[in-house]
């Protein structure tokens, strides 16, 4: 049932201190809730709609891999993901680039305003003597911006937490606006109009951001850990966006480069293009393709093959028994696209590079003939 705004009183000065910081961080919405419960009736106000129930999973860990990374990845299979619900908060705030959420009681709202280098009881906002005035807005608010607009956060958690906005039972049409990041590459755009979110409905969040509205509806993140995104996640991905192109045979074998991305790029990626072409592969450049052109290209896929980066986050679109191999830094083991492989259900192979520079995400080189041998590892199953 949606909230009557007409009945509700918040507004411009209804927190006399808005300019100042939260008063403290609550690190759940039930913590949010019961602290309301101790207000008047007539500022009890907040809802919390359930769409969907706690999940608990788990991955299993090919026994191929290099023991450095099983070691690596072992913590990572176990996944306890959080009912997915969306939080309806008369007079609350958003600020900041990852739209953190502040209650009309200026508590900050930890769990539904994740941060890369804050964790619960920390935070930005809690560091600042004062904020700039909220600009308020007369309705309806939604804020999904969360802590990256990088193509694989936009793609398992931006676009899933607009889907539980629908889900929860609103229209992209009741909002005054929608809270989004910014996109990175003009492919995350093409998604915006996939899902039918009006391009005059949009806001992106920025750093001088401090938002507030009359009712505000916050979706929670699908996952409470650094890696674990449940399957619901990679269901909704499938059977939103592989109808919309053509069904293939997967025969494609596909190489990712990154050499036009700027990081994280594959150093002695020249002596390995001629013969990945030899052996039946095409180097793409997701940057530079539609939404729908990269999904169908890794719904086509038999093989893919390339370094880790926000790109194989469309391993969620390929057909299961599609072969994989990650590109790993040793500097850099993180399980995010065994994962997607395991839900999905490819088979993950990995390599492990060197680190080849001192930047923050440098570039990594592979040995040519470790590569071969994974690459025919690959090819024969």
């Amino acid at each position: 049932m949606k909230t009557n705004l007409k009945r509700l009183r918040y507004g411009p000065g209804f927190q006399k201190a808005e300019h100042r910081p939260p008063w403290k961080a609550l690190a759940t919405l039930d913590d949010h809730l019961a602290a309301e419960r101790k207000l008047p009736s007539w500022r009890r106000r907040s809802k919390l709609l359930r769409i969907g129930d706690e999940s608990r999973e788990s991955r299993t860990l090919p026994t191929w891999l290099p023991e450095s990374v099983q070691m690596a990845f072992a913590t990572a299979g176990e996944i306890t993901a959080p009912a997915p619900s969306v939080l309806v908060l008369p007079g609350a705030r958003t600020a900041g680039l990852y739209g953190a959420i502040i209650s009309a009681e200026n508590y900050l709202l930890s769990s539904v305003s994740f941060n890369w280098r804050h964790q619960h009881p920390t935070h930005e906002f809690l560091e600042v003597e004062r904020l700039s005035p909220a600009k308020w807005r007369p309705g309806l608010v939604a804020v999904v911006a969360g802590q990256s607009g990088s193509y694989y956060h936009w793609l398992f958690e931006l676009l899933p937490r607009l889907e539980m906005v629908r889900r929860a039972g609103y229209e992209f049409a009741d909002f005054d606006q929608v809270i989004i990041n910014r996109p990175k590459f003009a492919p995350q755009a093409d998604t915006l109009d996939l899902v039918g979110l009006p391009a005059g409905k949009r806001m992106f969040s920025q750093r001088a951001l401090h938002l507030g509205a009359k009712l505000m509806v916050v979706p929670t993140f699908p996952r409470n850990t650094r890696y674990g995104v449940p399957s619901w996640v990679h269901r909704y991905l499938r059977e939103k966006f592989l109808p919309l192109v053509k069904p293939a045979s997967g025969s494609r074998r596909i190489y990712l480069s990154r050499r036009k991305v700027g990081v994280r790029g594959l150093l002695n990626e020249e002596a390995l293009l001629q013969g990945l072409a030899e052996k039946g592969f095409e180097t793409l450049f997701l940057e530079e393709m539609a939404f729908l052109d990269q999904v169908a290209a890794f719904a086509q896929a038999e093989m893919v093959i390339g370094m880790h980066g926000a790109g194989l986050a469309n391993l969620v679109f390929c057909p299961p028994g599609t072969r994989v191999l990650e590109i790993l830094s040793r500097a850099r083991l993180r399980p995010h696209y065994w994962l997607i492989s395991d839900v999905v259900g490819l088979r993950y192979h990995c390599l492990i590079g060197e680190v080849a520079g001192s930047e923050e995400d440098p570039p990594v080189r592979v040995d040519v003939e470790h590569f071969w041998r994974a690459l025919d590892r690959l090819i024969s199953g």
